[in-house]
């Protein structure tokens, strides 16, 4: 790897870590419970109506673009006066902090 590759990734690596220590997980918990997200997200995002975003694996600009503008009318709409960027942020670094929905059972227990 080159001098100035290896400098990228770590100026990558540095960028990703501010992101990260600059989300807050309790104020994520604070804002998806305020938002009133868990009604059809579950307590503790495993789902409910809506599906589960525990564990969510989807970056964070996909997961602005559907919260802001929500496609298929099953949930509503959040703009940045409704919900903040630091308190989107700080639900998605809170959602992908959870542990996965539980396995399912198995299909003898169905």
């Amino acid at each position: 790897m080159s001098h100035s590759m290896l400098s990228l990734s770590f100026a990558v690596v540095a960028f990703m870590a501010q992101e990260s220590s600059a989300a807050d997980l309790a104020k994520g918990k604070e804002s998806f419970l305020s938002a009133g997200c868990h009604h059809c997200h579950g307590q503790a995002a495993q789902g409910a109506r809506g599906p589960t975003m525990a564990a969510m694996k989807y970056p964070y600009e996909a997961f602005e673009i559907f919260v802001r503008r929500p496609v298929g009318g099953g949930m509503p709409p959040y703009s940045a006066t409704t919900l903040t960027d630091a308190e989107l942020r700080d639900i998605y670094a809170y959602l992908t902090s959870l542990p996965g929905p539980a396995k399912e059972l198995p299909e003898l227990l169905r």
